[in-house]
């Protein structure tokens, strides 16, 4: 037996142990994806297994372009497999830390308001909310100058918005201690 036919048996019994496992995982709905690409390179690997298994007892065949498609599927649908895993693990990741932003965006005490480089609100806290008089669901997309302004609590004249002059600068914005906030 040659060392190919050795390492095409490795890899199916590999195939069936890893199909086996992602199979009687408990949580299914995770790995659907995973669960079907490893559903046809199992079929694939057996097709090859099969027309493997046919040169081993030297019976001639006419399907030799089926076999070939099936022998470069394998290593192909391979990669797709661990591509699928790192995906979902990087969605996990992901998942994980947008949780724990929220988590510890909602439990700072002071106002804040997030937004993205053109100045548009994408998170709020509770407390930002309570201030501004908007729940985030209501103002998100909209610019952070839609959704307050800051007035000098001497002169009572409007301050420059802070949030396009950071994004402007690219530099952080010092604003009095003598201000109010003014929900628009």
């Amino acid at each position: 037996m040659s060392a190919i036919a050795i390492i095409d048996i490795c890899s199916f019994l590999i195939l069936i142990a890893g199909t086996g496992v992602i199979l009687l995982s408990k949580n299914r709905r995770l790995y659907r994806d995973i669960r079907i690409i490893l559903s046809g390179l199992l079929l694939v690997t057996l097709t090859y297994v099969f027309f493997m298994m046919l040169e081993w007892l030297n019976i001639t065949h006419a399907l030799e372009g089926v076999e070939n498609i099936a022998g470069a599927l394998i290593p192909m649908m391979w990669a797709l497999v661990f591509y699928s895993i790192i995906q979902h693990n990087i969605a996990t990741d992901l998942n994980l830390s947008k949780e724990n932003l929220r988590i510890t965006l909602n439990s700072i005490g002071d106002a804040v308001i997030a937004t993205d480089v053109s100045g548009r609100v994408v998170r709020m806290n509770p407390a930002a909310e309570a201030l501004t008089g908007y729940k985030l669901q209501d103002v998100q997309g909209k610019k952070a100058s839609e959704v307050f302004s800051l007035i000098d609590a001497g002169t009572r004249k409007r301050i420059p918005d802070p949030v396009k002059t950071a994004i402007e600068k690219g530099d952080t914005v010092k604003i009095s201690k003598q201000i109010l906030l003014v929900g628009n």
